[in-house]
């Protein structure tokens, strides 16, 4: 296995430094709107008693990511035309899988919406459905299941000394 460089390593380092920022900035956060016309999206769950075995979450609103303690709730989004992006978990050969979908859709004012899905063998599905029917009111989002990483960063590797 190749040696990293110096270079490689501080670019990798940088990386995580940035992103870190881009998570502190306000200006990447995406900030409810729970004013009079605004639409709901709710979280959606697949249970087994009291466990969560499928987990449908809205990640971000426009390119900009809803606070971790924010994604596991009901979110107010002004009505309109909104990138959304989606995050799906659950349990698999003892391991958490994870898959991010993005979905455009135009939210109704005043209209709640949760969550749903479906988990195939190699990717999953998941789209909007109106909250009180139940019925899908969106277009399916597809997107590719992954093993949820281990280590929240890259792990560096020290260079030796010659």
């Amino acid at each position: 296995m190749p040696t990293p460089t110096r270079s490689a390593l501080l670019l990798a380092v940088a990386g995580v430094v940035s992103s870190f920022l881009g998570c502190v900035n306000p200006n990447t956060r995406f900030v409810p709107d729970p004013g009079p016309t605004a639409a709901t999206v709710a979280p959606g769950y697949v249970r087994q008693g009291l466990i969560a075995m499928e987990r449908y979450q809205l990640l971000a609103v426009d390119g900009r990511y809803l606070l971790e303690s924010e994604q596991g709730r009901e979110a107010p989004i002004a009505p309109g035309s909104h990138e959304l992006l989606l995050y799906v978990s659950f349990p698999a050969g003892g391991a958490l899988m994870e898959a991010f979908a993005p979905l455009s859709f135009k939210l109704e004012e005043k209209r709640a919406y949760i969550l749903d899905g479906r988990i195939g063998a190699t990717s999953v599905e998941v789209w909007l459905a109106d909250a009180q029917s139940k019925q899908r009111v969106s277009e399916v989002a597809v997107a590719g299941i992954g093993k949820r990483a281990t280590t929240p960063v890259p792990v560096v590797t020290p260079i030796p000394s010659k």
